[in-house]
């Protein structure tokens, strides 16, 4: 039978065919966990790209770290739901920094790392504002 249509909501993933349909319920992914494999794979990765000579600074390769934590973090806040904010506002913060990194290495300029990190938070302050005035 053809699947229609795959549909994630929530913690549940409904599967559309011609004659049925099928509930399949996710089991809660732990962050420390999938945070622990995306380590060692990228120090792994790290590895052998600075062995190899395709990176040559530690400091890019530390940011890609940070960039990959803050990836899954930014992911599982919106997977598990539940603390929404707080590993939302973590996850920004590893990829504003991270970015900050990455933008002082390839530019040179503290100026612009510095532009970036700011208007990341600005931006995060800004949504924090707004939540508060549209909650009440």
């Amino acid at each position: 039978m053809l699947v229609f249509a795959n549909i994630l909501i929530g913690k549940f993933i409904f599967f559309f065919d011609l004659d049925s349909v099928v509930v399949i319920v996710l089991r809660e992914v732990p962050y420390g966990l999938v945070a622990l494999a995306i380590f060692f794979f990228y120090i792994g990765l790290s590895i052998g790209l600075y062995t190899g000579g395709a990176v040559a600074d530690v400091v890019l390769l530390l940011a890609g770290l940070m960039i990959s934590i803050g990836s899954w973090t930014l992911i599982y806040a919106f997977l598990v739901r539940r603390d929404f904010v707080f590993w939302l506002v973590n996850g920004s913060l590893l990829t504003l920094f991270s970015l900050s990194l990455f933008t002082y290495r390839l530019t040179g300029s503290s100026g612009y790392a510095a532009a970036v990190l700011f208007a990341g938070l600005g931006l995060i302050v800004l949504a924090y504002v707004i939540r508060r005035v549209y909650a009440a």
